[in-house]
Formats: structure tokens, C-alpha cells, sequence
């Protein structure tokens, strides 16, 4: 008679529970069994004990997979200039249509106070949210969290900073000035005036710098949580919804197998990205987490010596550059799905009037009725 070593049910589930695997189910030397004599009702025995090992397997990938659809959350980025920031609308139009589609909304924003100097004239009108002057410490601060908590998010942190180019370090002040590897290459072509390059770069420099400072705080938490964002947002500090965000874009992500998303906009916007044109608009990155890292690390890349092809010579080609480089899937996708424009508060004699800082517009398709009829922003 055969001697075999056949596990009790509870034994198995405790190996199954614990992921390990036994060197032999049913096998001679198997430490998982304990001993019983072959026969016909240990042959069904064994039997029922294989399909209740099977289903236990089971239940416990449906469990992963059910605890996953409960823990899935988001986490936003913004970081620019406090004159430029706009709350009200991502809170309705963003975070809202995300929480009714079952997701946890984390907050993160970075804001410079400063005076904001762009790279053309216009930005010198621009004027800060009303609600905000005047405002200093936590009063502050409530008054910029407050529209996206009342809309259900959570903000996890909001930093307020005075970034003068006194602080910026030999790296940073080589990328300004345009004499770092990639500072050399950028806003160098005659895309902007020449006296305004050193502008652009200081910008993006602290528009990265911040992001990156808050990726710190937000990885940070998901190590003590031990559960990591289901999808990464990164958006402009001055984005104005009218609409919805669709958030069937975070679904479809699984059907068209795509990485992540930005936004398209085609001939008659203010700068319009054509086919072609080695070129990713960089108002909106909508990530899957796992490959969200470097362009929440930008910063760290732009002050590494390194080579970049000769088509690098904004952020926007810069962000091709990234994508190429990491193999990330971008789909580009019109304002129709992400129905957000750039929009800033301009002072114009003495009244505050609203204006498209940049218009975006479909390349396939009018969506202009989606949008008001807000003036563009004269220099």
C-alpha cells in the first residue's frame, strides 16, 4: 500500500494565506501533509480537497481585486503662481466627477506669492483671486484649501513660498541663464523674444521645482499608507473647467492600453500642436502611477548634464523627449473630454475682466460651443 502525504484543508489554506506553496501537493517528503493510506475514499478526499484549494485561491484573488476597486484614489498637482491660481472650478468640474466615479481625491498644491513675471507683457495685469488680498498665514490658506474640501477632497499639502533668484543654486542659475545642457537648448529658437527666454526657463524651473516637492510628500504617504495612487493628475495653476471631467478617459486607459493622456489642441489655438510636430502639451498629464515618477521628477532632470536631440527647445518638445525616452503610451485627446481652458484675471481700467491666457481648440472636431467667448489676452 502507497504512503502519501495529503494536506488537511485548513493546512492549505494557512499555506495559501501566508503565499507560500508546498514543494509537492501530494508527493512523498511534502512537509505541508500529514500521513493517510490510499484508498477510494482518500481518493475522492484528495479530490474534494483540490477543488476546495482551488476555490480558496480564488476568493482570495477576488478579494485583492474587490479591495483594490475600494482603495483606488488620485492624486492632483499644482504648482504655480498664487496670482494665476484658480480653485472654484476644479473643485466642481474635477474633483466632484472623480469622487462620483469612486475615487479618493488628494490635493497637492505649491504656489509662489510673489509677483508673477511672465514672458510677455500681458502677464504684468494679471490679477490675483479678490477672495485672496489681503489674506496672510492661515487665513490664507483656508481660503485657498476651502473650495476643494468642500467639494470632498482632501488637500494633503499646500506650500506657500517666496522664490527669489537669490535662492536659486549654481544649477539652477546655469538652466536660467542658458549655459546648462538643457538650459542651452530651451526657449532659444526665437519662439519667444530673446530677452524673454530667461523668464520662460526661471518658470518652468520652479513650476517643476515645486512639483517635484510635492511628489516628495505624496510618495512619503503612500509609503505609511502601503497602498500607492491609482492614477497621478498634474495640472496648470491657472486651469478654468466648464464642464465635467470625463472620467471615463481613467476607464478607457485599460481598453486602448494607454499610459497616460494629455491634451490636444489643434489650428486656431494659441499654440496649436500639429501632427507630426514632436510635441506634447503640457496643460494637463493625466498618469498611471507606475510610470508617473519622472515627470513628477522633472527638476532633477532638467540640472542633469545630459545630450538632447536637436528638436528639444521647449516644454513642450521637452515633454516628447520624456515619453520617447521612457516608453511612455501618450494619447492626446481633445477638449471635448478635458473641458478646460487657461483662463486669467486681467486688470483692464480698473475692472477685472476674464481672458484666455491660451486657447486650446479640438483639432477634430468645433467645441467651441463648450467654452464662453472670453476675448484672448492682448500683450
Amino acid at each position: 500500500m502507497s504512503v502519501y502525504h495529503l494536506p488537511t484543508l485548513a493546512a492549505a489554506l494557512a499555506v495559501i494565506a501566508l503565499g507560500a506553496t508546498c514543494t509537492n501537493i501530494v508527493g512523498e517528503g511534502d512537509k505541508c501533509g500529514t500521513d493517510v493510506y490510499e484508498s477510494g475514499a482518500d481518493s475522492v478526499k484528495l479530490y474534494l480537497l483540490q477543488k476546495d484549494i482551488k476555490l480558496a485561491k480564488t476568493l482570495q484573488q477576488t478579494a485583492v481585486q474587490e479591495n483594490a476597486r475600494v482603495s483606488k484614489s488620485v492624486a492632483i498637482f499644482v504648482s504655480g503662481s498664487l496670482v494665476r491660481f484658480q480653485a472654484d472650478s476644479s473643485a466642481t468640474h474635477l474633483v466632484s466627477p472623480l469622487l462620483q466615479a469612486g475615487y479618493q481625491v488628494d490635493y497637492y498644491i505649491h504656489l509662489n506669492t510673489e509677483a508673477f513675471k511672465g514672458f510677455s507683457g500681458r502677464s504684468s495685469s494679471y490679477a490675483m483671486d479678490q477672495r485672496f488680498q489681503g489674506l496672510e498665514g492661515q487665513q490664507l490658506e483656508q481660503a485657498i484649501t476651502q473650495p476643494f474640501a468642500n467639494a470632498g477632497a482632501t488637500v494633503r499639502k499646500l506650500v506657500l513660498t517666496r522664490e527669489g533668484s537669490a535662492n536659486a543654486s549654481k544649477g539652477e542659475q546655469a538652466f536660467e541663464d542658458g549655459t546648462s545642457d538643457l538650459g542651452s537648448l530651451m526657449w532659444r529658437d526665437g519662439s519667444v523674444r530673446q530677452d524673454d527666454g530667461p523668464a520662460a526657463r526661471q518658470n518652468w524651473l520652479r513650476r517643476q521645482r515645486g512639483l517635484q516637492q510635492l511628489w516628495t510628500e505624496a510618495t512619503a504617504l503612500e509609503q505609511r499608507k502601503r497602498n500607492q495612487y491609482a492614477f497621478v493628475i498634474t495640472l496648470v495653476d491657472d486651469a478654468v473647467w466648464f464642464h465635467d471631467f470625463d472620467t471615463t478617459l481613467l476607464l478607457g486607459s485599460k481598453v486602448v492600453e494607454m499610459d497616460a493622456y494629455s491634451l490636444s489642441c489643434g489650428l486656431g489655438s494659441s499654440f496649436p500642436i500639429l501632427a507630426g510636430s514632436r510635441l506634447l502639451n503640457d496643460f494637463i498629464f493625466i498618469l498611471e502611477r507606475q510610470i508617473a515618477v519622472p515627470f513628477l521628477t522633472t527638476y532633477s532632470l532638467m540640472l542633469k548634464p545630459q545630450a538632447y536631440p536637436e528638436y528639444v527647445h521647449n516644454s513642450e518638445s521637452f515633454y516628447f523627449w520624456l515619453s520617447d525616452h521612457y516608453n511612455v503610451h501618450m494619447l492626446q485627446v481633445p477638449t471635448s473630454k478635458i473641458r478646460f481652458q487657461r483662463v486669467a484675471r486681467a486688470q483692464v481700467a480698473g475692472e477685472i475682466l476674464q481672458c484666455y491666457h491660451y486657447l486650446c481648440k479640438a483639432p477634430d472636431s468645433d467645441s467651441s460651443h463648450l467654452f464662453p467667448s472670453f476675448p484672448q489676452c492682448s500683450e
